[in-house]
């Protein structure tokens, strides 16, 4: 049997790996909640001190689940949080309370959760990783696409209009102007003459709108932008939001050719003169449904997500009405249950699993689909090119099992040897032909690789 060489750093699980599963959304729920905490305003200060779980409803028999089936209840695991509440200005301590938080669900080795008398099979959802993505739309229009990491910063579009040169930038319902941004920016004109040539740079002077960067300004700082700052403190602002808005610097070396973490001006300069290679033929579109481009995230993910980002405003309520009564009533047992629950019910990565035929707990626990909550939500939006059979599959997805319905293509099943990892990447097993190892890859490392069919072996082999 050939050695086999894990990623290093990461964690590594099978897709239908129940224990695995469950242990982790038990220790991610729990320190997502931790880190939550404290919440505060001018007013007071929440903190949770500490939070365990009740080992003794910690795990359920056969039995135990045939009932709550029956009964129609659910299978949770009580997290119990002991909180404080404290003056904003004194620091004063006003009140302790311990409480259970929430009611975290509990994961069968079904690899299902109980809730409601249903059994509800979670599966999981493959997202794009965060950069910079230049693509021809179906209507024929090129677009680079700014997809930044959930969190970080807005969401932006680059576009250029054929029949003028002019580049446009879209923020939220906004098309605004490019190039009054990038001077705001810092970016120069001879800089900016490299990437667009001096016709589509003086297009874009000969329209300056002055009012561009004052608008850009009010769409990426929100509410809190102030209309009567000076234009210089205004661009450090933009210049300051921008930074904060991250990208994964694998992605862009890809496609930009160079490693950008952040949004900056070079980054928007790189994602327009990119357009225009593809317009002139001296460059290809970015390939958006690769593998190599694309994150996995699965029920852990999700349920510490709702936690993160306060899923139903839950934190951000309890902060409100704490601050006006000053006392913890509103932390009733099992106040942030919902945040979790949300993640089971109601939700379009989740069904209901009959479990006459036991292939089934496997097939659910492998599904993996680009809809949903965190990726696309309109069913409309999806491209027919992204409903292909793609070389990235290989070794990593099924490319034959899919659904009979609207997602045909989209909704899809991972290979057998695929395993997930803890920084949200596709492993499987490839054998190294020189060091005659077993070692796991992802889609992006292959991009370096020749990949082979060994036929006296069931596993792909790299050089």
């Amino acid at each position: 049997m050939e050695p086999t060489t894990l990623p290093s750093g990461v964690r590594i699980r099978d897709f239908y790996d129940p224990a695995t599963t469950r242990k982790e959304i038990l220790d991610r729920v729990q320190q997502a909640y931790l880190s939550k905490f404290p919440i505060e305003n001018d007013r007071i200060k929440i903190e949770l001190l500490s939070a365990e779980y009740d080992t003794n409803k910690s795990n359920y028999t056969l039995a135990q689940q045939k009932k709550a089936l029956l009964e129609g209840s659910r299978l949770s695991v009580p997290l119990h949080g002991h909180f404080r509440l404290s003056d904003a200005v004194t620091k004063q301590p006003i009140e302790e309370k311990h409480v259970l938080l929430a009611n975290v669900p509990w994961m069968s080795n079904r690899h299902t959760i109980v809730n409601g008398g249903n059994e509800y099979a979670i599966g999981n959802q493959y997202r794009l990783r965060p950069g910079v993505f230049a693509r021809q739309k179906e209507n024929g229009e090129l677009e680079s696409h700014i997809n930044t990491r959930s969190g970080t910063g807005p969401q932006m579009r680059i576009f250029m209009e054929p029949s003028t040169g002019v580049y446009r930038v879209k923020l939220q319902q906004a098309n605004l102007k490019l190039y009054p941004i990038l001077q705001a920016l810092g970016a120069k004109d001879e800089d900016i003459s490299k990437e667009w040539g001096p016709e589509i740079l003086k297009a874009n002077q000969d329209v300056f709108d002055k009012q561009t960067v004052g608008k850009f300004h009010e769409k990426l700082i929100g509410n809190k932008a102030d209309q009567t700052l000076s234009p210089e403190i205004k661009h450090a602002q933009i210049i300051e939001r921008l930074a904060k808005s991250e990208l994964d610097p694998e992605i862009t070396q890809r496609t930009l050719g160079e490693p950008h973490k952040t949004v900056n001006a070079n980054t928007l300069l790189k994602a327009s003169s990119k357009l225009l290679q593809i317009y002139r033929g001296q460059a290809l579109e970015d390939d958006r449904d690769s593998l190599a481009n694309k994150s996995v995230h699965s029920v852990e993910d999700f349920m510490e997500e709702h936690v993160k980002k306060d899923s139903g405003g839950l934190a951000r309520n309890l902060l409100y009405k704490t601050g006006y009564d000053r006392t913890l009533k509103t932390l009733r047992p099992g106040y942030f249950s919902p945040q979790l629950d949300s993640v089971v019910v109601g939700n379009q990565l989740s069904m209901p699993i009959s479990g006459i035929n036991l292939m089934e707990f496997r097939d659910s626990a492998s599904r993996a689909t680009s809809l949903g909550e965190g990726g696309i939500s309109d069913m409309s939006a999806i491209p027919n090119a992204s409903r292909n059979v793609h070389s990235s599959y290989l070794n990593f997805q099924d490319p034959i099992r899919s659904s009979e319905s609207r997602a045909i293509g989209i909704d899809s099943r991972f290979a057998h040897k695929a395993r997930k990892g803890s920084d949200n990447q596709i492993y499987s097993p490839f054998k190294n032909r020189r060091s005659g190892e077993i070692e796991y890859l992802t889609p992006s490392q292959l991009n370096s690789k020749v990949v082979s069919f060994a036929p006296s072996s069931s596993l792909f082999s790299t050089l």
